[in-house]
């Protein structure tokens, strides 16, 4: 195996990355082929997962989940589609539903893990964990 630029991935072609999928990020392109070279010969230190993709605005679009961005990704392993869980919402995400024309944000989150309800949208109130499958994260929000 050998660098691929096929998974790499820059603020033009961010859309076309999931949030969820396992990446290696950076600034530069000599760092991202160091890492990535790291990680062929079995060192997955610079691996994370993908939790946000910033706004066309932003110059590094790329958010892991140690709360940094970065202009670029290599694609490790793709997202699964197994739908949102209330654990990778945070307050403030943005969704939008999967089969009606409706954006809502993340407005609360209950943690006690003796229920089945987590998430409280706006306009729509609390719903319960199964019923975010129908729900997606959105990546970009518009103004």
């Amino acid at each position: 195996m050998k660098f691929d630029k096929s998974r790499v991935f820059t603020a033009v072609n961010a859309e076309e990355l999931k949030v969820g999928s396992k990446v290696i990020i950076s600034d530069t392109i000599a760092s991202l082929e160091l890492k990535v070279n790291k990680w062929i010969e079995g060192c997955t230190d610079n691996v994370h997962k993908l939790i946000y993709i910033r706004g066309k605005d932003e110059h590094s679009r790329f958010e892991v989940e140690m709360g940094s961005s970065w202009m670029l990704a290599y694609l490790v392993e793709e997202a699964k589609d197994e739908g949102l869980k209330w654990t990778d919402l945070n307050l403030g995400y943005a969704l939008r539903g999967v089969s009606i024309s409706l954006r809502v944000m993340v407005i609360g989150i209950n943690i006690d893990p003796n229920t089945d309800t987590h998430i409280l949208l706006s306009s729509v109130g609390w719903i319960k964990d199964d019923c975010l499958k129908d729900w997606e994260l959105i990546t970009e929000i518009a103004t």
